[in-house]
């Protein structure tokens, strides 16, 4: 085989490696997905709460909204990770990046968003939503 052939046969691996890589890290893991409330029963928003919604793409709570570009596991914990969006607030958008941690039961989800450079998203405890 030519060094040629050899060469393009490596570049088409490694650019197909890193698609496969690039869509593993955009998507949220499953047991991070669905609605989340700041009511300990999950069952009842507080009075005037949007529950936190959580997609494999997508984190959006009231008047925030964030498309996925970057999911980083944190270290050997499946129950955390690094979640780096495009987030859209009240006509501005900006990256942001949220960490979330959750319970060994799954029912419980902590955010932290250390700063917020154009929307925050409601740092803190939230339950998983029936």
């Amino acid at each position: 085989m030519s060094l040629t052939k050899i060469t393009s046969l490596a570049v088409l691996a490694v650019a197909c490696a890193g698609s496969l890589y690039a869509d593993e890290t955009r998507t949220i893991p499953a047991r991070f997905q669905g609605t989340w409330s700041l009511n300990k029963s999950g069952v009842d928003p507080h009075e005037g709460e949007q529950p936190l919604s959580i997609s494999s793409s997508k984190i959006a709570t009231h008047e925030t909204s964030g498309q996925v570009v970057r999911v980083v596991r944190s270290g050997a914990d499946d129950n955390a990770c690094v979640v780096d969006v495009i987030a859209a607030c009240e006509g501005v958008t900006g990256k942001e990046r949220l960490t979330l941690i959750l319970s060994a039961e799954g029912t419980q989800l902590t955010l932290q968003q250390p700063t917020s450079n154009t929307c925050a998203f409601g740092t803190g405890d939230y339950y998983r939503v029936p």
